[in-house]
């Protein structure tokens, strides 16, 4: 059945819609749980810039967790009174800003979680490449290599 020069999907069609896609249209990742996104009814058309005659449209098929993602977006760019365009250049700015000179308190316990999944090979280049250690020998030890890396660790991020 038709609206205007509209299609309206049946429930049979939606299913198949929904069940053809193999990839994510936001991510281009293959998608777990698939679902149609659309542009709701009402003001999200219009809140967005777009033609208000837009509402109900199929945009695409998206995984749903980048559908979770769309709409903690749109209901943050609405909650600050923006569009959801001016939200998503502002977190790329944000994302793209100088961090301050601060570290994150669980930051070194991430650092020596990572490290203890290592191989013993690539510890040494971890070392190497994060910390500039390069004249350890590589007969070292993992226990070893540890020490190394929690005084590297404590040099680097030093209380101020």
């Amino acid at each position: 059945m038709g609206i205007g020069n509209y299609k309206l999907l049946n429930n049979d069609e939606l299913k198949a819609l929904r069940e053809s896609a193999t990839e994510c249209a936001v991510t281009g990742k293959p998608i777990d749980n698939p679902v149609v996104d659309h542009i709701h009814f009402g003001s999200e058309a219009e809140y967005q810039g777009l033609n208000p005659d837009w509402s109900g449209k199929i945009r695409g098929v998206i995984d749903n967790k980048s559908n979770l993602a769309l709409g903690f977006i749109m209901a943050e760019a609405k909650r600050c009174d923006i569009s959801p365009n001016e939200y998503l250049d502002k977190v790329k700015e944000y994302l793209n800003s100088t961090p301050t000179n601060m570290i994150y308190p669980a930051y070194p316990k991430e650092i020596k979680d990572y490290f203890k999944t290592l191989s013993t090979e690539d510890k040494h280049d971890y070392l190497e490449y994060e910390f500039g250690v390069s004249s350890i020998g590589r007969q070292m030890s993992d226990a070893a290599l540890s020490k190394i890396l929690d005084n590297e660790i404590k040099n680097k991020f030093k209380q101020y």
